[in-house]
Protein backbone atom coordinates (compact mmCIF):
# COMPACT_ATOMS: atom_id res chain seq x y z
CA UNK A 1 0.00 0.00 0.00
CA UNK A 2 1.30 3.25 -0.81
CA UNK A 3 1.81 6.09 1.88
CA UNK A 4 2.45 9.51 1.61
CA UNK A 5 6.06 10.08 2.98
CA UNK A 6 6.78 14.07 3.80
CA UNK A 7 9.87 15.66 2.66
CA UNK A 8 13.31 16.40 5.00
CA UNK A 9 12.71 19.94 3.99
CA UNK A 10 8.84 19.74 5.12
CA UNK A 11 9.97 18.04 8.78
CA UNK A 12 13.01 20.20 9.18
CA UNK A 13 10.78 23.24 8.96
CA UNK A 14 8.18 22.04 11.31
CA UNK A 15 10.45 21.26 13.68
CA UNK A 16 11.43 24.75 13.12
CA UNK A 17 8.30 26.67 13.83
CA UNK A 18 7.71 24.46 16.93
CA UNK A 19 11.23 24.74 18.22
CA UNK A 20 10.56 28.48 17.99
CA UNK A 21 6.88 28.51 19.43
CA UNK A 22 8.36 26.04 22.47
CA UNK A 23 11.30 28.95 23.26
CA UNK A 24 7.89 31.93 22.63
CA UNK A 25 5.89 30.05 24.99
CA UNK A 26 9.41 29.21 27.64
CA UNK A 27 10.37 33.32 27.50
CA UNK A 28 6.52 34.07 28.33
CA UNK A 29 6.44 32.03 30.93
CA UNK A 30 9.63 33.30 32.06
CA UNK A 31 8.76 36.99 31.73
CA UNK A 32 5.45 36.31 33.45
CA UNK A 33 7.74 34.93 36.28
CA UNK A 34 9.63 37.68 36.53
CA UNK A 35 6.98 39.83 36.78
CA UNK A 36 5.68 38.20 39.61
CA UNK A 37 8.73 38.19 41.77
CA UNK A 38 9.08 42.38 40.26
CA UNK A 39 5.87 42.38 41.68
CA UNK A 40 7.04 41.00 45.50
CA UNK A 41 10.28 42.28 45.60
CA UNK A 42 10.39 45.67 44.33
CA UNK A 43 8.35 48.18 46.11
CA UNK A 44 9.39 51.81 44.62
CA UNK A 45 6.73 52.30 41.54
CA UNK A 46 9.32 54.11 39.62
CA UNK A 47 11.83 51.00 39.57
CA UNK A 48 9.40 48.55 38.96
CA UNK A 49 7.76 50.38 36.16
CA UNK A 50 11.35 50.64 34.79
CA UNK A 51 12.97 47.12 35.32
CA UNK A 52 9.12 45.88 33.74
CA UNK A 53 10.13 47.68 30.04
CA UNK A 54 13.84 46.49 30.89
CA UNK A 55 12.46 42.93 30.80
CA UNK A 56 10.13 43.83 27.76
CA UNK A 57 13.07 44.43 26.04
CA UNK A 58 15.17 41.58 26.95
CA UNK A 59 12.16 39.33 26.25
CA UNK A 60 11.87 41.32 22.73
CA UNK A 61 15.21 41.15 21.79
CA UNK A 62 14.72 37.53 22.37
CA UNK A 63 12.04 36.55 20.15
CA UNK A 64 13.46 38.71 17.25
CA UNK A 65 16.75 36.68 17.61
CA UNK A 66 14.65 33.51 17.16
CA UNK A 67 12.62 34.83 14.20
CA UNK A 68 15.31 36.38 12.67
CA UNK A 69 16.45 34.56 9.46
CA UNK A 70 20.11 33.40 9.59
CA UNK A 71 22.13 34.13 6.37
CA UNK A 72 24.72 32.41 5.62
CA UNK A 73 27.61 34.34 4.47
CA UNK A 74 29.50 33.66 1.13
CA UNK A 75 26.81 32.02 -0.06
CA UNK A 76 25.05 33.43 -3.11
CA UNK A 77 21.67 32.31 -4.77
CA UNK A 78 22.20 30.96 -7.99
CA UNK A 79 19.00 30.31 -10.56
CA UNK A 80 19.68 27.37 -12.25
CA UNK A 81 17.31 26.39 -15.47
CA UNK A 82 14.88 23.39 -14.47
CA UNK A 83 16.57 20.23 -16.63
CA UNK A 84 14.46 19.05 -19.62
CA UNK A 85 13.80 14.94 -19.05
CA UNK A 86 12.12 12.71 -20.96
CA UNK A 87 10.81 13.16 -24.60
CA UNK A 88 10.89 16.81 -26.38
CA UNK A 89 7.78 18.15 -26.58
CA UNK A 90 5.39 18.20 -30.09
CA UNK A 91 5.82 22.20 -31.04
CA UNK A 92 9.57 21.36 -31.00
CA UNK A 93 9.82 18.55 -32.56
CA UNK A 94 7.90 20.39 -35.36
CA UNK A 95 9.38 23.38 -35.47
CA UNK A 96 13.04 21.35 -35.99
CA UNK A 97 11.06 19.40 -38.79
CA UNK A 98 10.68 22.65 -40.70
CA UNK A 99 14.26 24.03 -39.97
CA UNK A 100 15.58 20.93 -41.79
CA UNK A 101 13.26 20.70 -44.11
CA UNK A 102 14.44 24.21 -45.24
CA UNK A 103 17.76 23.28 -45.23
CA UNK A 104 17.04 20.36 -47.34
CA UNK A 105 16.49 17.36 -45.78
CA UNK A 106 14.32 14.87 -47.13
CA UNK A 107 12.59 13.39 -44.40
CA UNK A 108 11.98 16.29 -42.83
CA UNK A 109 10.29 17.63 -46.15
CA UNK A 110 8.47 14.53 -46.78
CA UNK A 111 7.10 14.96 -42.27
CA UNK A 112 6.11 18.83 -43.30
CA UNK A 113 4.81 18.34 -46.55
CA UNK A 114 2.75 15.19 -44.78
CA UNK A 115 1.47 17.28 -42.24
CA UNK A 116 0.36 20.92 -44.43
CA UNK A 117 -1.83 17.91 -46.22
CA UNK A 118 -3.42 16.74 -43.26
CA UNK A 119 -4.45 20.88 -42.71
CA UNK A 120 -5.71 20.92 -46.38
CA UNK A 121 -7.41 18.21 -45.56
CA UNK A 122 -8.90 19.46 -42.38
CA UNK A 123 -9.55 22.81 -43.70
CA UNK A 124 -12.02 20.95 -46.77
CA UNK A 125 -13.42 18.98 -44.18
CA UNK A 126 -14.94 22.20 -42.05
CA UNK A 127 -15.47 23.99 -45.77
CA UNK A 128 -17.54 21.62 -46.84
CA UNK A 129 -18.88 19.84 -44.30
CA UNK A 130 -17.14 16.40 -44.59
CA UNK A 131 -16.52 13.78 -42.06
CA UNK A 132 -12.93 12.47 -41.90
CA UNK A 133 -13.88 9.20 -43.81
CA UNK A 134 -15.03 11.47 -46.52
CA UNK A 135 -12.66 13.94 -46.68
CA UNK A 136 -9.98 10.46 -46.66
CA UNK A 137 -11.96 8.64 -49.61
CA UNK A 138 -11.79 12.09 -51.67
CA UNK A 139 -8.01 12.57 -50.82
CA UNK A 140 -7.75 9.22 -52.67
CA UNK A 141 -9.48 9.80 -55.79
CA UNK A 142 -8.09 12.35 -58.16
CA UNK A 143 -10.98 12.67 -60.41
CA UNK A 144 -13.54 13.22 -57.75
CA UNK A 145 -10.86 15.76 -55.95
CA UNK A 146 -11.06 17.87 -59.31
CA UNK A 147 -14.45 18.32 -58.35
CA UNK A 148 -14.00 19.59 -55.13
CA UNK A 149 -10.74 21.95 -55.48
CA UNK A 150 -9.90 22.67 -58.85
CA UNK A 151 -6.02 24.30 -57.76
CA UNK A 152 -3.65 21.36 -59.65
CA UNK A 153 -1.16 22.04 -56.48
CA UNK A 154 -3.89 21.48 -54.00
CA UNK A 155 -5.03 18.36 -55.47
CA UNK A 156 -1.00 17.47 -56.03
CA UNK A 157 -0.62 18.05 -52.32
CA UNK A 158 -3.63 15.87 -51.01
CA UNK A 159 -3.44 13.21 -53.82
CA UNK A 160 0.64 12.33 -53.35
CA UNK A 161 1.98 9.31 -51.73
CA UNK A 162 4.95 11.36 -49.85
CA UNK A 163 6.60 8.00 -49.22
CA UNK A 164 6.66 7.20 -52.57
CA UNK A 165 8.18 10.61 -53.94
CA UNK A 166 10.07 10.76 -51.00
CA UNK A 167 11.55 7.61 -51.46
CA UNK A 168 15.33 6.54 -52.62
CA UNK A 169 14.84 5.83 -56.15
CA UNK A 170 12.49 9.05 -56.76
CA UNK A 171 14.96 11.07 -55.06
CA UNK A 172 17.87 10.13 -56.86
CA UNK A 173 16.43 10.92 -60.37
CA UNK A 174 16.94 14.58 -61.61
CA UNK A 175 12.73 15.60 -60.34
CA UNK A 176 13.46 14.38 -57.33
CA UNK A 177 16.80 16.53 -56.65
CA UNK A 178 14.84 19.21 -58.29
CA UNK A 179 12.25 18.77 -55.30
CA UNK A 180 14.32 18.46 -52.54
CA UNK A 181 16.29 21.86 -54.14
CA UNK A 182 13.14 23.41 -54.42
CA UNK A 183 11.36 22.68 -51.68
CA UNK A 184 11.22 26.27 -50.15
CA UNK A 185 9.41 27.63 -52.98
CA UNK A 186 7.05 24.68 -53.91
CA UNK A 187 6.23 24.66 -49.80
CA UNK A 188 5.65 28.49 -49.19
CA UNK A 189 3.23 28.75 -52.78
CA UNK A 190 1.53 25.57 -50.86
CA UNK A 191 1.04 26.95 -48.15
CA UNK A 192 -0.29 30.15 -48.93
CA UNK A 193 -2.67 28.27 -51.33
CA UNK A 194 -3.90 26.13 -48.04
CA UNK A 195 -4.68 29.63 -46.60
CA UNK A 196 -6.48 30.43 -49.14
CA UNK A 197 -8.47 27.26 -49.34
CA UNK A 198 -12.69 27.58 -49.37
Amino acid sequence: MARWRRSPEKERDELWEFSLLATIGVVLVLLVAFLMLLEISVKDPEYRWILFLLLLVIAGLILIYMVFPRQARGLEYVYQEPEVSGSVGKVDTEATNYARALEGNPYSQMMVLKELREVALRRIMLNRHFSRVEAKALASSAKDLKQVVQDPDIIWLLASDFDYEYGVDNLSSRMGREMVANFTNIYLSLLRKVEDLR
